[in-house]
């Protein structure tokens, strides 16, 4: 029993959160939360760069949803080293409650990621956040 217990565990964390991701992002997800304020959400995005790949500032980033075609991201936030400027990406956006109500997508350099392929407010946990591994949420 504790050896299959330890398999979800590692399975959990070393799957991927979009299995094909378009390569023409340049990055993967690797997780997202969501966090309700008032009648509006932040819905957070952590991107990890592809190795030998790098973001292009000069290109838009935007979520595609089923409420509003184009949501800009409301921050930015760059993560990375002298070897690498740019390994990671912290996005949020302010989201209304109507952008639920079908998939997300999410635009950047010359590709699209699936944020989440679910439809329908977020199950949130008691404190209104909770933080997904996967885009089935």
């Amino acid at each position: 029993m504790l050896a299959v217990s330890a398999a979800f565990v590692v399975w959990t964390w070393i799957r991927p959160y979009e299995w094909r991701a378009d390569p023409g992002a340049k990055a993967v997800i690797v997780a997202s939360s969501v966090r309700q304020d008032h009648s509006y959400h932040w819905l957070d995005i952590r991107l990890g760069i592809r190795d030998g790949m790098e973001h292009d500032l000069r290109k838009p980033v935007f979520l595609e949803t089923a409420g509003r075609s184009r949501i800009e991201p409301a921050d930015t936030t760059l993560a990375g080293d002298t070897d690498r400027p740019i390994d990671e990406l912290f996005l949020r956006f302010w989201l209304e409650e109507g952008d639920f109500d079908g998939p997300i997508h999410l635009h950047l350099n010359d590709g699209r990621l699936n944020v989440r392929s679910g439809s329908g407010e977020p199950r949130l946990h008691r404190n209104g956040e909770a933080s997904f591994q996967t885009r089935r949420w």
